[in-house]
């Protein structure tokens, strides 16, 4: 408990890690992230294509990736629970340059003392799909995820009581990405309870928002951005302030065959 990380793996190989539960692993002073902070209490992967399946990553401490610190991996995370990891960046995951896939997963009670309380992308075309994102944390952005610079795609997840400073679900920043078909409920922020694009040209489309809180836009908020938010549904989510459906600033937004009802504010 505590003594480095339990997994690394580098180079170009494919390894398969397969129903076991990976627990109490700290990078303190091992290095390997951005700026030489310690990355990937749990697991490091850098290069490899490595496939974690039906394993729960527990308890892990970093200041990039509580858990898991991908590099250049085009990894997968499938069928995987992350619960109560903790980290400055990246509660659960941190992602560089890493085209990723995280599906059918739970992320429950993570958390960050910076940005991305569950998932943190930088610079990563990564997959994130049919996944549960629940009582997850960050103290200032991106209270399940938060993108960064990264053409993304989130689709089928469910967001359920995440907590942030801005974007209790999402926090898109200069990122296109796609995010559709998911649901955001009972999330609580500063700003934007359940997503906020920021300078981002992104598609949001088909989503569902329910009960999510925030000062400003209860549901979605979006700031320099020419995004395009379709197709969703945002109901009785709350606003203390302004917005509390959508709240938009300085923004070439299309919007289009979207449903609001019962928002308050």
């Amino acid at each position: 408990k505590g003594q480095g990380r339990v997994f690394y793996i580098a180079g170009s190989g494919t390894p398969t890690v397969e129903s076991v539960v990976i627990q109490d692993g700290n990078a303190a002073a091992l290095g390997g992230g951005p700026d030489g902070q310690d990355g990937g209490g749990n697991v490091y992967i850098a290069g490899a294509s490595a496939v974690f399946s039906n394993t729960e990553m527990v308890g892990g401490g970093a200041y990039y990736g509580g858990s898991v610190f991908l590099l250049d991996s085009s990894a997968q995370i499938i069928t995987s629970t992350l619960r109560a990891n903790k980290a400055t960046t990246g509660g659960g995951i941190f992602a560089l340059r890493s085209a990723a896939i995280i599906s059918d997963s739970v992320f429950d009670g993570n958390g960050a003392t910076g940005d991305g309380g569950g998932i943190f992308l930088s610079r990563s075309p990564a997959r994130i799909e049919a996944s549960t994102f629940k009582k997850n944390e960050a103290k200032t952005a991106g209270g399940a995820i938060f993108l960064d610079s990264s053409s993304a795609v989130i689709v089928g997840n469910r967001f359920t009581e995440n907590k942030a400073e801005s974007a209790a679900g999402v926090y898109l920043d200069v990122s296109p990405a796609l995010v559709e078909f998911n649901i955001f409920q009972a999330n609580k922020a500063q700003n934007a309870g359940g997503l906020m694009a920021s300078r981002s040209p992104a598609l949001i489309n088909g989503n569902r928002f329910f009960l999510n809180e925030g000062l400003n836009g209860g549901g979605v908020y979006v700031e320099f951005s020419d995004a395009r938010v379709t197709n969703n549904l945002l109901i009785s989510n709350t606003a203390t302030s302004a917005g509390s459906g959508l709240f938009v600033l300085a923004s070439d937004l299309t919007f289009y065959h979207n449903t609001l009802v019962y928002n308050s504010g």
